[in-house]
């Protein structure tokens, strides 16, 4: 049965080889090779979630589902990431700022690197999309950002680092600005309610009986302080 873990820097592992030797959001120039990548996003990921929460949301499920899907063998019994979605503050990611888009509040969220294994076009995606948008709604977050590129408008992206525009726009994004190739679209979601109830309905169609997680595992220490990113 899948379900939804948020991405902690202990659950780090549990992404695909090539997103976790990837930090091209995360720096400002060039595209670090995977060793330096890795280090970069080993101080990176703890200083959000020290500050601002989990940076993400991983969809896992059961091996043997999977294995089916993929004509892999998987050990029986073990679990498997099926999808991945990044969040974080704008402040935190030093690549968005030299995407000519302008400068934006750090405290926005900021959507990126959605990954996804599986049939149904964009179903799964989607609701991948909301139920980001849904966790960061909680956080009291105002608006959320992302970037979309036109050729990415299909069911297999090319490129993981940009968003299809027409998912977003399903999503509630809106399309504020461009940069070459670029869109930026932007959610409001301080009342999110049509996207709540979006992803509710998902839910219960595509699977049936689908557990809540625990509000335990997206707990995070609270602070009065305003983040200062490294």
């Amino acid at each position: 049965m899948p379900d939804y873990l948020p991405l902690c820097v202990f659950r780090q592992g549990l992404l695909p080889p090539d997103c976790r030797r990837c930090a091209w959001w995360q720096t400002s120039t060039g595209r670090p090779d995977p060793d330096a990548a890795v280090q970069v996003r080993g101080r990176w990921l703890p200083s959000v979630e020290e500050q601002w929460g989990a940076a993400g949301i991983l969809l896992y499920e059961e091996s043997q589902r999977l294995a089916a899907s993929r004509s892999t063998s998987l050990p029986a019994g073990s679990m498997a990431t099926r999808g991945s979605v990044h969040f974080a503050p704008l402040g935190s990611l030093p690549r968005f700022r030299t995407l000519g888009f302008g400068d934006l509040a750090d405290e926005a969220g900021f959507l990126f690197c959605l990954r996804y294994e599986g049939d149904g076009a964009y179903r799964g995606p989607k609701r991948l999309v909301l139920r980001a948008l849904a966790e960061l709604r909680k956080r009291g977050v105002h608006e959320v950002y992302a970037v979309a590129e036109p050729s990415q408008d299909s069911s297999s992206p090319r490129d993981c680092r940009f968003f299809s525009p027409s998912l977003l726009a399903a999503c509630g994004f809106e399309h504020v600005g461009s940069s070459g190739t670029l869109y930026l679209m932007r959610a409001d979601i301080r009342g999110l309610i049509h996207i709540a109830e979006q992803l509710r309905s998902l839910l219960k169609r595509l699977v049936h009986n689908h557990p809540t997680p625990s509000p335990a595992a997206w707990s995070r220490p609270r602070t009065t302080e305003r983040p200062r990113w490294p």
